[in-house]
């Protein structure tokens, strides 16, 4: 049970991760004015 409790934890950690920059570029994307 532990080792899959850690394999879950580091499957959320990375998705986390990945998703922090992604949802920044579709914010960025969304309203370029801002960006600018």
């Amino acid at each position: 049970v532990s080792w899959a409790l850690g394999d879950l934890g580091v499957k959320l950690i990375i998705a986390v991760v990945a998703l922090i920059p992604y949802r920044l570029l579709a914010a960025r994307w969304s309203q370029p004015a801002l960006a600018a």
